[in-house]
């Protein structure tokens, strides 16, 4: 949790920077408080050509939203950023 005790860009940098360290959606959620964004992750479902919105965090409706594409299983998976064009708003599926 030390993560949450960072508020200083320049010092999250650092601390995420050295090989081995890894983000989880807990270091998304904590570098988008930093850069004032929301947060949206998504994951593809299989065969389907669609993404399933599986986690979003909204800060503030004012605030743009970082948006990526988590692959992989949660112990080593692998997060994309997608930029607004790659994600048709008729191929994503959202939670409830």
């Amino acid at each position: 949790m030390a993560e949450w005790n960072i508020s200083d860009r320049q010092e999250y940098y650092d601390y995420m920077n050295p090989v081995g360290t890894f983000a989880s959606e807990l270091e998304c959620t904590v570098a988008t408080k930093l850069y004032r964004m929301n947060l949206s992750i998504y994951r593809e479902l299989a065969g389907r050509y669609e993404l399933e919105l599986v986690f979003h965090n909204r800060v503030n409706v004012n605030y743009e939203t970082a948006r990526l594409l988590f692959t992989g299983c949660s112990e080593n998976g692998h997060y994309d950023v997608l930029l607004p064009d790659s994600i048709p708003s008729f191929y994503v599926s959202q939670y409830a």
